[in-house]
């Protein structure tokens, strides 16, 4: 600690910074996976431990705390009424931590709410963003909200029932700060528009009538993602979105959700791998224990078809281990793709039938692979050797539990898919399975971060969550 003091104030300041930003670095991990989670961690706020890697530093001396202050209280979150009129009383006899914020979370938003906050919005003089859950069509708040001078955006996360959407658009008040992050049109949504509220992530159910009508005749001019979710065979309802991709100049990105097999083989023009991939399923190249769960498409400079934005994000569903052999006729479908996730359904207790060598080896073939999640491929791959006595799993109600072993075993398998996979940069481990008869469960979550040396070994980003029950209740 001595030597760290000793540095310049500058260089503290960016090494705190530098802790902020690496315990918040996993959100960059939720790439479109979840189309109920947005992508972009501006668009919603998740609660991280960062604080708990700052708070020691600012009990150190008066230097360190007052580099920390501005850190610990850029974001805040209220989690309750109570909470925030705790924080507005603060506030009042304290402005020069007013001045901190530039970040308020408030996931419920009511109209006892809006009115502290009507209160407390002009004391935070350096607030740029504001989280809700949901907007009160409150003239004052919407007013308070309007006058801030610092403040660009109210992001709102609720469902906008028609009483909000036509609260909102009566109050005639301009909603150029407001931004609703991820809704399905709505016919208030035109003159919601003309009032200046911005929609940059709209979901589209495909089965819905509006589709081919007014959602196909929408004009978002902040649009950057679509999200289509398939309901059916789309081969007569997609046709809209060619002329819709046109008209929005700012879309970015394109995400098809709830594949499997329902896309048609024929006359496909959302993305030339949908025929393909359905063509090796039904013809036997590829079993069909490979299904197509979703992917995203990204807006090149110039194009004329839809056929022409490479596929960047790709979910596949791996129904058995007889499924993995054949991800090399999938991935060389797919060279573009910089994000993958590979969910395998869990099957019975068993041994491991797929060595990792031959799981790594597809990676090969995608070159610009930058991100891969994996969920539940734990017990799908064998194990090399049992693990040293050093490496011993803790013992968890008297026995061994496997999440340590998977652990540490899903480490090494990490290892041999860096190798192959020269370009990935952050690997994502969901898994979850059982310790023996006693049926205690366990959950393990963690990220790697590949290093770019030659060896290409791994670093743990942040801390791995480990949940460990008792025997269930069967």
């Amino acid at each position: 600690m001595p030597q760290l003091l000793d540095l310049p104030s500058e260089e503290l300041l960016v090494i705190l910074g530098e802790s902020y930003e690496r315990i918040h670095f996993p959100l960059h991990l939720d790439l479109r996976w979840d189309f109920l989670k947005p992508p972009d961690p501006r668009f919603r706020y998740n609660p991280s431990s960062f604080q708990s890697v700052i708070i020691p530093f600012s009990g150190v001396n008066r230097l360190l705390r007052l580099l920390c202050l501005p850190i610990l209280f850029k974001t805040i979150r209220c989690r309750s009424l109570n909470r925030l009129k705790q924080l507005q009383a603060e506030c009042i006899v304290n402005p020069d931590l007013a001045c901190l914020i530039e970040q308020l979370f408030v996931p419920l938003v009511d109209l006892a709410v809006a009115t502290v906050l009507c209160g407390l919005l002009p004391r935070l003089t350096a607030l740029v963003w504001l989280d809700t859950a949901a907007i009160p069509h409150d003239t004052l708040f919407l007013d308070a909200v309007t006058s801030h001078p610092t403040l660009t955006t109210v992001a709102v996360h609720g469902r906008l029932n028609s009483g909000v959407l036509k609260g909102l658009s009566s109050a005639n008040l301009p909603l150029s700060k407001i931004l609703f992050p991820f809704v399905t049109p709505q016919k208030e949504f035109p003159t919601l528009i003309e009032l200046g509220a911005r929609f940059p992530r709209v979901y589209i159910s495909e089965n819905s009538t509006r589709t081919n009508g007014a959602v196909g005749d929408l004009l978002l001019p902040d649009l950057e993602e679509l999200v289509v979710e398939v309901c059916g065979r789309m081969c007569s309802k997609h046709i809209w979105l060619p002329k819709f991709a046109q008209r929005h100049v700012h879309l970015g990105t394109i995400l098809i959700l709830n594949c499997f097999t329902r896309l048609d083989i024929s006359d496909c023009v959302i993305s030339p791998f949908v025929p393909q991939f359905n063509e090796l399923v039904r013809s036997g190249p590829v079993n069909s224990w490979v299904a197509l769960k979703s992917f995203s498409l990204s807006r090149p400079a110039s194009w004329s078809s839809l056929e022409d934005w490479p596929m960047m994000d790709l979910t596949l569903l791996i129904c058995d281990d007889a499924g993995i052999r054949d991800l090399t006729k999938v991935f060389l479908l797919a060279p573009t793709i910089s994000s993958l996730r590979i969910d395998f359904l869990v099957r019975n207790r068993g041994p491991a039938s797929i060595h990792i060598d031959h799981f790594a080896e597809p990676f090969s073939s995608l070159p610009s692979l930058q991100i891969l999640h994996l969920e539940n491929a734990y017990i799908h791959l064998q194990s090399e050797q049992m693990l040293s006595d050093s490496e011993n799993p803790r013992e968890f109600g008297g026995k061994s539990s496997g999440c340590f072993s998977a652990l540490r075993v899903m480490r090494r398998h990490m290892e041999r898919v860096a190798q192959a996979a020269k370009a990935v940069e952050l690997i994502h481990i969901t898994d979850a399975g059982f310790d023996g008869k006693d049926s205690n469960t366990w959950k393990l979550e963690l990220s790697y971060e590949v290093r770019s040396n030659e060896s290409r070994d791994l670093a743990v980003v942040g801390s791995p969550k480990l949940e460990m029950t008792g025997r269930l209740n069967v």
